[in-house]
């Protein structure tokens, strides 16, 4: 058949393997999704607790200054009392907020989980861990280019158009096709039609088609089919390229997320 079964196999694979790599992306961004969620639900809820516990000390702060208004030399002034009251105020409803905030990241996380509209989830992390990474962008790309999704794709996406080619370029190849065909009945009864040569039969065909002229078909077809894949091996470089300055570029986020770190806990 001039390689068009072949071509069609080759097609349906690479597109198997096409979704294949949707498949373990989606799951990979599951993961990633759930663990943004997790560790922000954490960090809310730190937050929460520093503003609750500025607010109780400001309180204090705010029932002294009302005492020292009211009860005290007069070194203290109504408006002394009243900037310190309007200050409580806002860390109250900035309080509010990260309480809201909190609430609404851990339905977050529920909702990333699959769960229902209702349901929350609470973390048992109570510290969002620090874990300082060395690695070697080499030994990096060389991995992504083995496990990358994006990459997986464009190689699936290759041998599918690759499949295709051959498949259009099988137009101008004659095909031949062998064809056969056995019947056998079982019947008791031995007169009229249901005799022993009509009880068993074959027949054997052969057929061929000699392709002339289709107005130029096959040869757009494989135009388009080597177009597809100039293209898509031109993105191929262009991933390669942007899959190297990524790990690039996240190597370097993480050595300045590292240095801010100590340097932080210095402070």
């Amino acid at each position: 058949d001039g390689g068009m079964r072949k071509g069609y196999r080759k097609q349906s694979a690479g597109y198997v393997d096409l979704m294949k790599q949707e498949s373990r992306q989606t799951d990979l961004e599951i993961i990633d999704n759930v663990k943004r969620y997790y560790f922000g639900s954490v960090l809310a809820e730190k937050l929460y607790e520093l503003g609750y516990e500025t607010l109780e000390r400001m309180q204090a702060t705010l029932d002294l200054t009302e005492i020292m208004y009211k009860e005290g030399s007069g070194r203290v002034k109504k408006t002394d009392w009243l900037e310190n009251k309007i200050m409580v105020e806002s860390i109250r409803s900035a309080v509010a907020t990260l309480n809201k905030n909190l609430q609404s990241a851990r339905a977050a996380l529920a909702n990333t989980m699959g769960m229902a509209w209702n349901a929350s989830v609470i973390p048992v992390d109570k510290q969002i861990p620090f874990l300082p990474f060395k690695g070697d962008p080499d030994n990096l790309i060389a991995a992504a280019y083995r496990f990358n999704p994006d990459w997986g794709k464009i190689e699936a996406g290759i041998q599918a158009v690759e499949g295709e080619l051959l498949t259009a370029r099988s137009g101008d190849y004659p095909k031949i096709a062998l064809t056969g065909e056995l019947n056998r009945y079982w019947n008791d009864y031995d007169g009229g039609l249901a005799t022993d040569q009509n009880l068993s039969s074959w027949q054997m065909e052969i057929g061929m088609t000699i392709p002339l002229f289709n107005g130029f078909l096959t040869k757009s077809r494989i135009a388009e089919a080597e177009a597809k894949l100039s293209k898509i091996k031109e993105e191929q470089i262009l991933l390669s390229e942007g899959i190297g300055l990524q790990i690039r570029e996240k190597l370097m986020g993480l050595q300045a997320a590292e240095q801010s770190y100590q340097a932080t806990l210095q402070a």
